[in-house]
């Protein structure tokens, strides 16, 4: 139960950090961000008390980026508008689940650094891709010859539909010492009402 906690934890913090590092003002800019969540103990049904903590430092690092425009066999029909920009994020955090019904219960310390990449072009339209590496530690087991190293490496292709419609798909996979699992992403962003002008 700890492990499938721990894994979930992990790709819950990674997609929290994916949408973090994708901010309009952290694309293009190097910068250090510090992030802090405290959610109090709340009791559920007078049995339980759930809360969770949890504290971040990121360090973005531009590598390289730039546009450019492609004339396909000298065609200005065929013309193609390419942006490119790839940036390392740093990540060192701390999270505190708080569990009234499990009296074991440890932070978890995790280090990690992942290149997030992002295209885009008239005819490819948007790709998001990002691979990384990081280690998980709890508390107890403070130790890096006992750490949980673990990678994650995925794609998303975003399809811009209007200007209030996107959808998306890709896939993810994450990997630990003896597991493989893959994860699919999938999802649209309607426009559910329309805005009067």
């Amino acid at each position: 139960m700890r492990i499938l906690f721990t894994v979930g934890m992990l790709l819950w913090a990674s997609l929290s950090y994916a949408q973090l590092s994708l901010t309009p003002s952290r694309i293009f800019a190097s910068g250090i961000n510090v992030r802090a969540e405290v959610t109090p103990a709340a009791s559920i049904n007078d049995t339980a008390r759930l809360g969770y903590s949890r504290f971040n430092v990121q360090g973005i690092i531009p590598i390289r980026g730039g546009a450019g425009v492609k004339f396909h066999n000298f065609n200005l029909r065929k013309i193609d508008v390419e942006i490119n920009q790839m940036f390392l994020a740093i990540n060192a955090g701390y999270r505190m689940p708080n569990f009234s019904f499990d009296k074991n219960d440890q932070g978890i310390y995790t280090v990690s650094a992942a290149i997030t990449g992002i295209h885009a072009s008239l005819r490819d339209k948007i790709w998001v891709y990002a691979v990384g590496l990081g280690v998980s530690e709890t508390e107890d087991l403070f130790s890096f010859s006992k750490a949980r190293p673990y990678g994650v490496g995925g794609a998303v292709r975003v399809r811009i539909a209007g200007l209030r419609t996107q959808w998306f798909y890709g896939g993810a996979v994450v990997f630990e010492p003896g597991r493989i699992t893959p994860i699919p992403i999938g999802g649209i962003t309607p426009e559910l009402q329309k805005i009067p002008a």
